[in-house]
């Protein structure tokens, strides 16, 4: 596995921290993000493994990351107009990050399937940065975790969708890897 160079993150702690696992299931002090998500990986323990790299990544790398995915996987499913629209504003927005692409994301959220991958990667795009509050009201920033865990949870919900969760989970892990390592030289652009 190619060093995470993307991954700034020196205890596999402080992730499984914003991840806020039980007690008796965080790292021991001193183990890296590497050996942390090698252990998941090798317990075929994939979905921790994603929420583990959701967490690890920068917030946009890790959004790009899942919206590519879905766009990847979005090819082998047909998906409602609403989902299509809230993936089309994410992969918009990952291609060009403005703050009218990241609210563009955020309304398409509004009306896609509850509980969709697509609803919860348009709000993870939503949660990368800037105010929360309309543009006429005082900023409120997002939790910085929130994005990440949005991110991830859209891939695992969209493998379960897939039919097979096990081969969808681990191609997202493939490219999370590279993502860690490379950031978004990994990853085709839209």
């Amino acid at each position: 596995m190619e060093a995470w160079a993307a991954i700034t993150w020196t205890e596999a702690r402080q992730i499984t921290d914003l991840m806020e696992l039980e007690a008796a299931d965080m790292p021991d002090p001193g183990v890296t993000p590497q050996d942390y998500y090698r252990n998941a990986r090798e317990r075929e323990d994939l979905e921790t493994a994603v929420l583990f790299l959701g967490h690890a990544l920068p917030r946009y790398e890790g959004a790009a990351w899942a919206a590519h995915r879905l766009g990847e996987m979005a090819a082998s499913c047909s998906l409602g107009q609403a989902d299509r629209q809230a993936l089309d504003h994410s992969l918009r927005w990952v291609g060009e990050p403005s703050e009218e692409h990241r609210r563009a994301a955020f309304r398409a959220h509004e009306t896609a399937t509850d509980g969709g991958p697509e609803r919860l990667l348009s709000l993870a795009v939503f949660m990368t940065g800037g105010s929360l509050a309309p543009a006429d009201l005082p900023p409120v920033l997002p939790e910085p975790a929130l994005s990440g865990r949005l991110a991830a949870c859209a891939l695992i919900v969209a493998a379960h969708r897939s039919g097979d969760a096990r081969t969808a989970l681990l191609r997202s892990l493939e490219l999370g890897e590279k993502v860690a390592a490379r950031g978004l030289d990994a990853l085709p652009i839209r």
